[in-house]
This record gives structure tokens, sequence and C-alpha cells, in this order.
């Protein structure tokens, strides 16, 4: 769960970050944690872990 945050936080941080590439990824980055929300989603998660 934690990993896309990351991911962006540090393509953030870039030099040759353009504000276009930073909306694109926040908002992929929504679109993949409200994914992660789904509730067939996360009992895939919590299987994965049992």
């Amino acid at each position: 769960m934690f990993t896309p945050c990351e991911s962006v936080a540090q393509s953030l941080q870039g030099i040759k970050v353009t504000a276009l590439g930073s909306v694109e990824a926040a908002k992929l980055l929504c679109q993949r944690l409200n994914s992660l929300r789904q509730d067939d989603t996360f009992a895939d998660l919590v299987d994965k872990t049992k």
C-alpha cells in the first residue's frame, strides 16, 4: 500500500519534475489508492498475508 505513495513522493522531489507530471502522478496515485479500498481488492491483500 505504501509503495505507490513512496514512489510518487520520490518522483515529485526530482529535479526535472513538471507541474503537469506532478498532477498526473497525483491522479494516478489517487486512482490506485481508491482501487485498494474496494472490498474484493482488500480481501485479496488480506489473503496474501495469511
